[in-house]
């Protein structure tokens, strides 16, 4: 009786919902899975296996986690993985990151029935959610079968407070279900335990993202990028109204400097030919990153990037990166990779996802953030004329990325302990 409350809204809300979904196409394969609805084929995959269950909303929070995942894996090869995701192409990113002895599903709706389905296919002896996903029906569920629950990586936005403290009778209860909170930083740990976490569960870790950055060995570029004699600035996981400014931006500094190109990654590579129509009406001839892939000149085009996992190897060779989300829509996105890479990183004022990550970078003077694209412009065609500030800002980053590295042995220490503890 304690669920249906909960089922109650949850259906409903689903129900007023799912027409919108239908009609802007949100509608996807995954759709089935969610509720439930697996091929005997996949059933079969788990053999009565117990298993880890990891959950990743979106892209950036599976990109965070393979590190993690690969880690637990070496650790537990008697135990099946399974992570579970959200988006589709939170999935489709996972399907690639992972061989298939990683089972990637799509998450279920928080619905007592589905919930319970879930739970007895998979036998988890552990639930790890990456950045603060609550879903009170999983929570409460795998409580009941005493699962422990550990969130890793956990933050809690602006937006999220605010929102999570308009039903704070629900996520109160969710909380308390929680056996450990690994959060990023001690504002995420103030947050988390003002929404109901408890004092002694919660731990400020850092951010897990610092410890999930790929070599560039592990790259492979077109030749006609590798050994062009171009300059490339990155526009990475740009949003709707960010293209169009970035475009005014590069026109300005390649008047100065016209070996300059721009390579325009949109965050949706759904959004690729909107992209490239957008460069038409700027006056800027456009390639897709496809075509150079299979050996079109790069001359004088925008290179728009059609194309799902290049964009950290296209990070490692920019010579200035701008990434996106930060100029219009606001949030921000990763912008640890191409400081990694020892790349000039410059941002726009709305990365408030990234607050205790902008913080570090700006205040160790290798990462720059603007207010609006004309400064963006002015701070852009500074460094370029800058090659001793723009060699400092190589040196010094891959220090700051080793200095705040180490969340993933913390984290993985607190895992291997509640696993250890219940399976024995």
């Amino acid at each position: 009786m304690k669920y249906i409350f909960y089922d109650i809204i949850f259906i409903s809300l689903f129900l007023l919902y799912f027409p919108i979904l239908f009609f802007r196409g949100k509608c996807h394969r995954g759709m089935f899975q969610r509720f439930g609805l697996w091929s005997q084929e996949l059933k079969d995959r788990f053999s009565n296996k117990e298993s880890i269950w990891v959950h990743a909303v979106s892209v950036g929070e599976v990109n965070a986690v393979s590190g993690l995942i690969q880690r637990i894996k070496a650790l537990y090869p008697d135990k099946q993985i399974v992570l579970t995701t959200v988006t589709e192409r939170g999935y489709e990113i996972a399907q690639k990151s992972f061989d298939q002895s990683i089972i990637v599903l799509f998450a279920p709706f928080d619905i007592s029935f589905i919930i319970k389905h879930y739970i007895l296919i998979l036998s988890p002896v552990i639930y790890i959610s990456t950045e603060t996903e609550i879903w009170p029906n999983i929570y409460a569920h795998l409580k009941s079968v005493q699962v422990p629950i550990i969130i890793i990586n956990g933050r809690i936005s602006d937006k999220a407070f605010k929102g999570y403290q308009r039903f704070q009778f629900i996520i109160k209860k969710a909380l308390s279900c929680v056996t450990c909170f690994c959060m990023q930083s001690k504002e995420d740990a103030r947050r988390i335990e003002l929404l109901g976490g408890a004092l002694d569960s919660i731990k400020v870790m850092g951010n897990l993202k610092f410890d999930n950055i790929p070599d560039s060995k592990d790259y492979k570029w077109p030749s006609n990028m590798q050994h062009s004699q171009f300059e490339f600035i990155i526009a990475g996981s740009t949003h709707p109204g960010e293209e169009k400014m970035l475009l005014d931006v590069f026109k300005k500094l390649s008047n100065h400097d016209p070996q300059l190109r721009l390579v325009i990654a949109p965050r949706d590579v759904k959004r690729a030919k909107e992209v490239m129509t957008i460069c038409s009406k700027e006056g800027e001839e456009g390639v897709f990153y496809s075509d150079i892939k299979q050996g079109v000149d790069i001359n004088d085009h925008v290179i728009v990037v059609d194309t799902i996992g290049d964009l950290g190897g296209l990070y490692s060779l920019a010579n200035m990166v701008f990434v996106g989300k930060s100029l219009s829509v606001g949030g921000g996105q990763n912008i640890l990779e191409p400081v990694f890479f020892g790349k000039p990183t410059f941002v726009g004022p709305m990365t408030q996802n990234f607050k205790d990550v902008v913080r570090i970078l700006k205040q160790e003077s290798v990462l720059v953030q603007v207010e609006d694209h004309d400064e963006l412009y002015v701070k852009m065609k500074e460094l370029l004329g800058d090659k001793q500030r723009m060699d400092e800002i190589k040196n010094k980053s891959s220090q700051v990325i080793k200095d705040n590295q180490g969340v993933m042995d913390m984290t993985l220490t607190e895992i291997k302990t509640l696993i250890e503890n219940r399976v024995h």
